[in-house]
């Protein structure tokens, strides 16, 4: 094999000829050009091979021997003698208003699937950040076209668009992402479920409690089970409590192990001890009686939580209901008020083990993509760059 035989194959392009080779330092320079054939005319489909005229096409290519590489690309015009019209030769390896070869863009698309920067990413591939920009504005983000079997919805902060929130619509039951919409408002959800042909097919819409959320699913997804995610549940119960009442009083004589009392009241599975401090105990006394009742509810709030099934679960938030009946905190009252609003659905966790977990994962990896390209501007490359690099995108 021949030199420019061996210089061609590694190019790896097609019907490409290589007439010069010059290496620097710094780069490594082709004069290449395409094979001389019979063309089609755009206009009025004759057959031609007369030459018009050549012009020199500066392309970028990868990196060959750890140089980047920059192509000279000598390309032909072609002329129609039945109609007169000009037009350029065919290529396979760079398309039209391009600075750099289709293979750089395939490059530049498996980067784009990483948390990186456009700014590296152009780096790295020996191009610009508008080329970057160019390639993620030709990918393809057609909507899908049928709704999974399981939904999960959620809010992030994606300060995208315009808007300040986006809405994440997740596939729980094979850990995709479905899709990315503009914002979280009814209007915008609805026009975006309305036009799923299979929407009475979805078995499970799992949530926060969010009853914007809560009434979409109702309405557009009938024969869908609301499933409340259940760390949500223990978010809203244990929240409310650690900061308000009875805890936010002058903290207590700490126990051993050296945990105030406000944190042992959340805490498990121990039981804080109350034996150090005595003098300074005297003085807290009320208080002291409502942080063991405080405790006593946290306790039977897990409990509930532990529950095997839906018929325990039942059981044991009919009885943490009356305790909170009956021992009458206001510091539970809006957390009681929220368990007996949602109950159905925060029971439908206990007969469908679904969650919002891989949801919430999502939109943590949301926030380390954004951080790390400073923001986006456009709702429409954000959408493209989640649905890239968070892996389930363009398989729909």
């Amino acid at each position: 094999m021949s030199t420019k035989d061996y210089s061609a194959e590694l190019l790896k392009m097609e019907g490409v000829q290589i007439e010069k080779l010059d290496e620097t330092e710094k780069e490594i320079i082709l004069q290449i050009s395409m094979e001389r054939k019979m063309h089609i005319c755009k206009r009025c489909g004759g057959k031609t091979g007369r030459i018009h005229d050549y012009r020199v096409r500066e392309v970028r290519d990868l990196e060959l021997r750890g140089k980047p590489v920059r192509l000279l690309y000598r390309r032909r015009r072609y002329v129609c003698p039945a109609c007169g019209k000009r037009f350029s030769e065919d290529n396979g390896f760079v398309g039209r208003y391009m600075r750099f070869t289709h293979r750089t863009a395939e490059k530049i698309m498996q980067l784009l699937r990483r948390r990186s920067s456009m700014k590296d990413i152009a780096k790295d591939t020996g191009t610009s950040v508008s080329g970057v920009k160019r390639v993620l504005g030709i990918m393809p983000v057609s909507k899908p076209q049928r709704l999974p079997q399981a939904l999960s919805f959620d809010e992030f902060k994606g300060d995208t668009g315009g808007q300040p929130f986006q809405c994440i619509v997740a596939d729980p039951l094979n850990r995709r992402v479905f899709d990315i919409l503009p914002d979280r408002t009814a209007a915008t959800i609805q026009e975006y479920l309305r036009p799923f042909p299979n929407r009475d097919e979805v078995k499970y819409v799992v949530m926060d409690m969010n009853r914007g959320f809560r009434n979409i699913a109702r309405t557009f997804l009938p024969n869908a089970q609301i499933i409340i995610d259940r760390f949500h549940v223990v978010r809203c119960c244990t929240e409310l409590w650690k900061t308000s009442g009875v805890l936010s009083k002058p903290r207590f004589p700490r126990h051993r192990g050296g945990t105030s009392s406000a944190q042992a009241s959340t805490a498990r599975p121990s039981r804080p001890s109350l034996r150090r401090g005595s003098r300074r105990r005297g003085r807290h006394a009320p208080l002291l009686g409502q942080l063991v009742q405080a405790y006593a509810l946290k306790e039977a709030f897990y409990h509930f939580m532990d529950a095997p099934d839906r018929l325990a679960a039942s059981q044991r938030l009919d009885f943490w209901l009356d305790a909170c009946d009956r021992l009458d905190l206001p510091e539970f009252g809006s957390c009681r008020k929220t368990l007996v609003n949602w109950r159905p659905y925060i029971l439908n966790a206990f007969d469908f083990r679904l969650s919002n977990g891989f949801t919430e994962g999502c939109n943590n990896a949301i926030k380390t993509l954004k951080r790390v390209a400073f923001g986006f501007r456009s709702f429409r490359s954000f959408r493209a760059r989640i649905l890239l690099s968070l892996g389930a995108y363009p398989n729909f």
